[in-house]
């Protein structure tokens, strides 16, 4: 009797146990998949080889554009109210400018380019920040060229799309200080889904 009443109990206790460690296979499994990535950390900036740079400041014909426009003000408010209000630094108060940027494999490559006055102190960052979300990336600080202020890179094509945002800061690290000019580069209609593509026949 006592033989019979033992020789369930250690199968028992061995399902139990498996069942357990398949239930937390699952939800480890299941918290992964649904753990968005963090777009600061999923976004790789690199720098182009002269080719690409090249590629991208000259405008070649598979380069796209993108305007870089000053933030929305508050509504029916001006220039020089915003900068009395100090919501602009005057002395750094940007003209626009313009992005341009190709795909080339699984990397979009651009180009920003700013027409902005010289800075005293401080330094004009370049940032990527994620669309509809928070997400922010530091990019690059703005060199003074010919032209105007201007610096690129290359970020994976699968963040895109991806806003572009120039500030003015005076420290550098990664606290985004004053924001002077915004654009957003958009996913190209090639790289719409395969649903969408019509197959050849």
């Amino acid at each position: 009797m006592k033989q019979s009443s033992s020789s369930w109990v250690l199968p028992a206790i061995a399902l139990v146990i498996i069942g357990f460690l398949l239930l937390r296979w699952y939800n480890m499994r299941t918290e992964t998949v649904a753990e968005p990535i963090n777009f600061a950390e999923g976004v790789q900036i690199e720098n182009l080889s002269q080719d690409e740079l090249d590629s991208v400041a000259q405008g070649a014909d598979d380069v796209e554009t993108a305007p870089l426009t000053t933030p929305q003000m508050a509504e029916g408010q001006t220039d020089e109210e915003s900068s009395q209000e100090g919501n602009m630094d005057e002395a750094a108060v940007m003209s626009g400018g313009v992005i341009r940027y190709n795909v080339e494999g699984d990397k979009v490559l651009f180009n920003v380019f700013a027409q902005a006055p010289e800075m005293t102190e401080g330094m004009y960052q370049v940032w990527l920040r994620e669309v509809e979300g928070e997400g922010l990336k530091k990019a690059f600080t703005l060199e003074m060229g010919k032209g105007g202020w201007s610096g690129s890179a290359a970020a994976p094509t699968s963040s895109l799309p991806f806003e572009i945002v120039v500030s003015k800061e005076m420290t550098d690290d990664d606290a985004l200080e004053t924001v002077l000019l915004e654009g957003t580069i958009e996913k190209p209609a090639e790289m719409a889904s395969p649903e969408a593509t019509p197959s050849a026949e």
